[in-house]
């Protein structure tokens, strides 16, 4: 009996056991199949919200485009505007040149055919008097033809000559502007380059000066040297002189005749200065430098 109810309990044991493994199992799987449901959904959100920020950037770079097109148009635009305008501007100025001309053209032709009405008067009133023929009268219509035509050509070649010497004058005013600019740094180099000249050769004497001073002070440091071993020379000198010698001259009675003392000259000689360098090399270094 304890056999039997041992192995009941057994059996019951172990289908519990599978029991709570196949829940555990279902559970597992539930939780599982939640997590993938939300990683799809978070994907999704992810995956929405990058499409929307890649257009929102698309959408951006494309405003950014047109604007960029937009001000290269107006800017286009501006200088088109700009030409159009210089354009018709100088076409009103040579509408305003043409019409001065044509003006000035009819003035001489109105000025030439009154002129011609009247010496065809004239002509008429000289032909009533047994004048000019027909066909000197038109000679000279045809005279005054050729000097209004020419004097058109001298008017246009008058104003082509007048715009040469302005725009020659206009030239020579942009060359002088660039000369001047031109020579006043040419001054202001030269100002410079002197001021650096006069810092050198300041610079230069100054180490002059240092240098003659030491060779002067190592000079008369010499001379007061051999002048004081020449002072001990002659005062040892005046010491043996100045000692009695007894010898056979003395015993005679003649008296001694006193030796001619040892002149020493004293080389004391102040030495002259070197002489100065000359400036001939320095002026000719100083115009070949501002020559370049």
């Amino acid at each position: 009996v304890c056999r039997e109810f041992a192995v009941r309990e057994d059996h019951s044991l172990a289908h519990n056991l599978q029991e709570q493994e196949i829940e555990h199992h279902l559970a597992s799987n539930v939780q599982r199949n939640r997590l993938v449901q939300n990683d799809l959904q978070m994907a999704k959100k992810l995956q929405e919200e990058e499409n929307k920020k890649a257009q929102a950037r698309l959408q951006k770079q494309q405003w950014d485009m047109e604007r960029r097109d937009n001000r290269m148009a107006q800017v286009i635009q501006d200088e088109l505007m700009l030409e159009n305008e210089k354009q018709r501007r100088q076409e009103e100025k040579d509408e305003a040149i043409a019409r001065k001309l044509q003006e000035k053209e009819e003035k001489l032709r109105r000025k030439h055919q009154q002129e011609m009405i009247g010496r065809e008067q004239y002509d008429v009133g000289s032909e009533e008097n047994g004048g000019l023929s027909p066909r000197m009268d038109n000679a000279v219509k045809e005279t005054m033809h050729g000097i209004s035509k020419m004097s058109a050509k001298d008017l246009e070649w008058k104003d082509a000559e007048l715009a040469r010497k302005l725009q020659e004058e206009e030239l020579m005013a942009i060359q002088s502007s660039k000369t001047a600019a031109q020579m006043a740094q040419d001054e202001e180099i030269a100002r410079l380059l002197m001021e650096e000249e006069k810092k050198q050769s300041h610079r230069k004497s100054k180490e002059k000066d240092s240098a003659r001073r030491a060779e002067e002070d190592r000079r008369k440091g010499s001379s007061e040297r051999r002048r004081h071993e020449q002072d001990k020379k002659h005062d040892a000198s005046e010491y043996v002189r100045s000692k009695p010698r007894v010898g056979p001259e003395q015993m005679t009675g003649k008296p001694e005749r006193p030796g001619r003392p040892p002149t020493h000259r004293e080389e004391s000689v102040p030495q002259r200065p070197s002489r100065p360098v000359s400036k001939s090399s320095e002026s000719s270094q100083k115009v070949s430098y501002y020559r370049q």
